[in-house]
């Protein structure tokens, strides 16, 4: 089924086209689009965007919030800041400017204006990047590379994409110019070129020469013409749609320059991102916001923003096992009867009746939704546990055993250590808010040299481009794509996000069959290998790759044997 096509008629389509239901309840044709044209019935695609909603959604946070009328329409085309961020491969939460590769691109192109989204969103697609035609643009784009037409009639034409065509309506317009064709007529073309029809061609190609030698242009000229549209076959795209879409990324790049918090709130709360939650959490820190844990009487049902737009708000519905009639609940109560005072206030006021489960109570605690009380979260799970068994209880009596000099205090006296802390929020919101996930294994980290992202430029300028000595670095795998070599072997290429940013890192055949069981099932790893320099780009040649949670668990182990030791060590001899 076509995501997003639309069959316009006069009349009823049941009487026109045989339709059935889709798997998922839409009424669709069961003729293809060939079939819809014969009828002579219209087709039209109409592409909804997420994208679209992201933007209208900040607009009403910040109306909400902040007092601040947004009009994304009238924010202009050509600030710096935002061409900044783009230019710098910063477009984490942007549309179509998200993944790796081009963000990568994005660095070498360097856009400048609406017109350069356009073309960095055209250029980074399998075509346009397999034949080669990337570099060319690059380096005529900064001169450093001539730019040759095959006639001087091609260059008012080409001009804007230095030679190279990019775009459909590009050869539209040469057909215009040199064969003579209708805008039917070159429509025709366009058609036949993108859906590779050698039939069509072949009746193209006379047409092409026939017009271009009436209108005075060599033979030999007009054949090298026509086979450079028809070579463009392989990577042709729609301008009119590449301009939509960066109009959209210019947009949403305006936001995240001037209202970060808002954008990666949106995200997170629509789940609408091309990366897990994790990733934008830890976009929203490089950004220099704060993440703040959900609070029983600040979070809502979303994401929110909070001090004019410097942090944000974990919300009740992220924590495991609250649901999102609870959640409701809880800041339905809130709203009707104010801000809870104190644990005891809560239990009694939400844990019976909004039926709270008993884990849900706990991860509550755990994650730190009690802490404006300041009471530590050990010391608040003893006191659920004795309000849960002690049913008799007074008012005083229970308000007594939240307080740090009761006897029930000395049960959790010792709070989460800040390793606690992390693997809790790890488990409960699926992302760490109180620091990035490495920290987690800062001591075993200790036994490497770790290199940070931020300094492979750096080891590159210093070192050469050749540079091959090994390095240790260390992050997060959020991305995996397996290819096959000629001769069949399996290969892995994946992203790595450590606290700087995201990397790139491909285990060829002989160490991804060594590293397969870590590299397929562990996120969270040690890679040992050798920095590779490639067209502006910097990618880890993996060799190892090195688990830290078992790394961990070696070392709690060795631990534990080493305490063991030393108490029977102080015990003496038992006889």
């Amino acid at each position: 089924m076509h995501p997003s096509a639309f069959i316009i008629s006069d009349k009823s389509l049941a009487g026109k086209v045989p339709l059935a239901l889709s798997e998922t309840g839409e009424v669709m044709s069961q003729y293809d689009m060939a079939g819809i044209k014969d009828l002579g019935l219209l087709k039209i695609d109409l592409i909804g965007s997420l994208s679209l909603s992201l933007i209208s959604d900040v607009s009403s946070i910040l109306k909400r919030e902040r007092g601040i009328d947004l009009d994304i329409s009238d924010t202009g085309r050509d600030d710096p800041k935002v061409f900044d961020i783009i230019m710098n491969g910063n477009t984490l939460g942007i549309f179509q400017l998200e993944s790796s590769g081009i963000r990568a691109l994005a660095k070498k192109i360097k856009p400048s204006s609406i017109d350069d989204i356009t073309l960095l969103i055209s250029l980074y697609r399998p075509g346009p990047q397999q034949s080669g035609m990337v570099k060319n643009f690059i380096e005529r784009k900064f001169g450093r590379e001539k730019t040759i037409y095959l006639h001087r009639d091609l260059e008012p034409i080409l001009s804007d994409t230095y030679g190279v065509i990019l775009y459909q309506e590009q050869i539209m317009k040469i057909a215009l110019k040199f064969a003579g064709y209708s805008l039917n007529e070159a429509d025709t073309l366009r058609k036949a070129i993108t859906r590779l029809s050698s039939l069509e061609m072949e009746k193209q190609r006379s047409r092409f020469l026939s017009g271009s030698l009436k209108r005075g242009y060599s033979i030999d000229t007009s054949t090298s013409i026509f086979e450079l549209i028809s070579k463009f076959a392989s990577y042709g795209f729609v301008k009119a749609h590449a301009a939509a879409y960066s109009e959209i990324s210019y947009r949403i790049s305006y936001i995240k320059a001037y209202f970060p918090a808002e954008l990666i709130a949106s995200i997170l709360t629509n789940n609408s991102g091309y990366y897990g939650q994790g990733q934008y959490i830890e976009e929203a820190r490089r950004l220099g916001l704060d993440i703040r844990l959900p609070d029983i009487n600040r979070s809502q049902e979303c994401f929110t923003v909070e001090d004019e737009g410097k942090s944000i708000r974990v919300p009740l519905i992220s924590v495991k096992e609250l649901g999102p009639a609870v959640s409701r609940a809880i800041i339905a109560d809130r709203s009707e009867n104010g801000p809870f005072r104190d644990f005891f206030d809560f239990y009694y006021r939400t844990a019976r009746s909004c039926r709270l489960t008993k884990n849900a109570v706990e991860n509550l605690i755990k994650i730190g939704a009690f802490d404006y009380t300041g009471l530590k979260r050990r010391h608040l799970l003893t006191v659920f546990y004795y309000l849960r068994t002690s049913k008799n209880l007074t008012v005083e009596q229970a308000r007594l055993t939240l307080y740090p000099h009761s006897k029930l205090s000395l049960a959790g006296r010792q709070g989460f250590t800040f390793e606690d802390k992390l693997k809790i929020e790890a488990i409960m919101l699926g992302f760490c808010v109180g620091a990035f996930p490495l920290d987690y294994f800062k001591n075993e980290l200790k036994s490497f040299k770790i290199i940070p992202s931020s300094l492979f430029s750096k080891i590159i300028n210093a070192a050469g481009p050749a540079f091959s000595g090994n390095i240790f670095t260390a992050g997060i795998i959020i991305n995996r794509r397996i290819e096959k070599t000629r001769d069949g072997k399996s290969m892995l290429f994946c992203t790595i996000e450590d606290r700087d940013g995201m990397f790139e890192s491909v285990f060829f055949p002989g160490p991804y069959l060594e590293n397969s069981n870590i590299l397929t099932n562990r996120t969270i790893v040690v890679i040992a290998g050798r920095l590779h320099y490639k067209d502006g780009d910097i990618t880890l040649i993996g060799d190892k790759a090195i688990d830290l949670f078992h790394l961990k668990k070696i070392n709690s182990d060795f631990k534990k044997e080493n305490l063991k030791q030393d108490i029977l060590a102080e015990a003496g001899p038992v006889w």
